[in-house]
């Protein structure tokens, strides 16, 4: 039987190679909705839980001094390990395959460990899924809007709308990112209405989002006109009391900076002009002298 699964793993892999060097080149850029995270997905089997930068690395200290854009973290024996390297060197993509290839050699095999995520159309920007691993290869599928061909479910704005808490249990609010419109919240103000949508910005094409300002997740309507009071600013989160979080900011400050640089490009025209004037006085009292 070990003889058997180390037979299947060295297929695998080689498949996984011949696949990525067929329709993938070495350097090609991954989504980049999909960079700037770091997502967690869990063998639920194994107890392992999967730690992925898709566009990155690790710090080596968050995987047993290794520097990864995938590590597995055995909770049972409580070890670290790298399963795909980061580098142009290691990661090869095609159109929605990702492979991760490491330095590490597989059990008894000529092959070495590497990482597969097979991206596939989603209408969010998703969360990676735990398909199988063998001594060789950790496979990953990944339903996302990266993944279709055309933009129609791609926002303007989305945050990865999913955690793990303390029991490594898994909750996922992507089924309830609206695609179009948002959420009524239920207010004592007969005047206003205040939509909200789930990680995501609210989409316009629902007749009673249509005055929300475009790119707003939390939007008020109130006398005809649509304001946008947040967007969202990070990640689901879970707090210590098991509560999930989702925080929404406005962009006042990033106003307020573009107000100060316009008010001082103003002022520098303005400086500008004057000394312009002064000049040409200037010289047309020498010309009368």
């Amino acid at each position: 039987m070990r003889a058997h699964g180390q037979g299947i793993a060295a297929l695998v892999a080689f498949l996984l190679q011949v696949i990525a060097k067929s329709t993938g080149q070495q350097g090609n850029v991954a989504p980049v909705e999909l960079c700037g995270h770091t997502w967690d997905a869990l063998d639920t089997d194994k107890n392992v839980l999967y730690r992925i930068n898709v566009c990155g690395s690790m710090p080596a200290a968050e995987c047993g001094g290794h520097e990864a854009a995938i590590c597995a973290q055995d909770l049972t024996k409580k070890t670290l390990s790298p399963v795909g390297l980061s580098g142009n060197s290691y990661v090869q993509i095609s159109k929605n395959l990702i492979l991760f290839n490491t330095t590490q050699p597989c059990s008894e095999s000529e092959h070495r460990v590497q990482s597969s995520i097979n991206l596939i159309c989603g209408k969010t920007l998703g969360t990676p899924e735990f398909v199988t691993s063998t001594d060789c290869v950790h496979y990953f599928e990944w339903r996302t809007f990266t993944a279709c061909k055309k933009d129609i479910f791609k926002p303007i704005k989305e945050v990865p709308c999913y955690v793990f808490d303390n029991d490594q249990k898994k909750h996922d609010l992507n089924p309830l990112i609206k695609i179009s419109g948002g959420y009524l919240v239920d207010d004592w103000d007969p005047d206003t209405d205040l939509f909200i949508n789930v990680c995501r910005n609210i989409g316009t094409s629902d007749k009673e989002t249509t005055g929300c300002p475009s790119g707003s997740a939390a939007c008020l309507l109130k006398g005809g006109k649509g304001y946008n009071v947040g967007l969202p600013a990070a990640a689901l989160n879970s707090t210590a009391n098991e509560r999930l979080v989702i925080r929404y900011e406005t962009d006042t400050k990033k106003k307020k900076k573009k107000k100060k640089k316009k008010k001082k490009k103003k002022k520098k025209k303005k400086k500008k002009k004057k000394k312009k004037k002064k000049k040409k006085k200037k010289k047309k009292k020498k010309k009368k002298k």
